[in-house]
């Protein structure tokens, strides 16, 4: 119930359904205190409510598409230290929450400043913001698409995020906005909004 090998991929498998490789139905039954830093959870395809969760050094990937494999109403816990990564997956915001305080991934306040959270291949929908960060986390986004999200990143954080070949939509706010009056340094380079 540990550890699985998919394809060249080694990690902790889980699955909407149990199958011999996969011994988690959802993220949540994991013992997350007890999974090692560098770990990586390995999702396939469907839906995981994921709630509030401590991933603290951990990656978590899809497998298969992006648009298989979807985190609804994903909150990182401010417990979180080191790197913790995303690559490979669809978040998808809160419907019963109000369209300015739903986003696909929320960052709890009181998260530290040495926390670096990793964004690959992901996709953001169905929400007012990708990502909402109330925590000090660096955000580092690459080669995933916000256009369906009215704002990529919003930020309570005097931390930077750097966006890269990632596709933003076309409203006036598209890549960031500042949930505050603190000055934010974002980089966006190589993206399309439009």
């Amino acid at each position: 119930k540990n550890m699985s090998r998919v394809g060249e991929k080694h990690g902790i498998s889980v699955s909407p359904t149990l199958t011999a490789d996969a011994g988690y139905k959802n993220i949540n039954e994991i013992d997350l205190a007890n999974v090692s830093i560098g770990s990586t959870l390995l999702l396939y395809p469907g839906t995981y409510e994921v709630g509030r969760v401590d991933l603290d050094g951990i990656s978590v990937v899809g497998l298969g598409q992006r648009d298989a494999v979807i985190l609804a109403n994903t909150v990182l816990a401010n417990s979180s230290a080191n790197v913790v990564m995303f690559e490979n997956v669809t978040f998808v915001g809160n419907s019963a929450v109000t369209a300015s305080t739903a986003r696909g991934l929320f960052v709890e306040s009181g998260t530290p400043a040495t926390t670096t959270v990793k964004i690959r291949n992901c996709d953001f929908i169905a929400s007012d913001f990708g990502i909402d960060n109330q925590g000090l986390v660096r955000l580092d986004i690459s080669y995933s698409d916000f256009s369906r999200v009215d704002r990529a990143i919003r930020s309570n954080s005097v931390v930077a995020a750097n966006v890269r070949y990632s596709y933003l939509n076309a409203s006036a706010n598209a890549f960031f906005t500042g949930a505050n009056a603190t000055l934010k340094a974002v980089t966006v380079v190589a993206s399309q909004s439009g």
